[in-house]
């Protein structure tokens, strides 16, 4: 059973070692959860669980994914998530997809108000000021995503480099 009164869901190291499934499988069972903290999962075998139940809990204001590897995480799951309103992504492993859902993400989401980018990047190998380099890619996208956010109040970018 699932407390649906929960509000902050953070996984212990105790539990990042079990199947996760379930819980990404009833996250819509949660009504009143606000804050979930997945930092330190993976998430490569179950990403698809994962993105439904980002995209069907309708009461989350926080998410917290630091040091995830999220390389097959469906765009859909964040980008079609209206609710969050500060978005934590520190230290992650995602692929030019999940980059561009964060992109539509911030576009589409209007009531997101803080971004927190930190450490990101660091495991793609390749000079930043290429232009077809997958890390100049990547930093095109973010960069018009927040250009073009309708409700970013605070940008937080630590040794993010968004520039180049």
């Amino acid at each position: 059973k699932y407390c649906p009164k929960l509000k902050r869901f953070q996984l212990d190291d105790y539990v990042k070692k079990l199947n996760c499934i379930p819980l990404f499988s009833s996250l819509h069972l949660m009504t009143c959860l606000e804050t979930l903290d997945l930092t330190d999962i993976v998430i490569d075998d179950s990403s698809h669980i994962v993105s439904n139940g980002l995209r069907q809990t309708t009461t989350l204001k926080s998410l917290i994914l630091s040091n995830c590897a999220l390389m097959n995480l469906s765009p859909e799951g964040l980008s079609q998530n209206k609710s969050i309103v500060s978005l934590k992504l520190c230290n992650i492993m995602m692929n030019i997809e999940g980059y561009k859902a964060l992109k539509y993400f911030l576009i589409e989401n209007i009531n997101l108000k803080h971004l927190t980018l930190e450490g990101n990047l660091h495991h793609f190998n390749c000079p930043p000021n290429e232009e077809h380099s997958i890390s100049f890619i990547i930093r095109k996208e973010l960069f018009e995503g927040i250009q073009q956010s309708k409700s970013l109040k605070t940008l937080s970018l630590g040794n993010f480099q968004l520039l180049w």
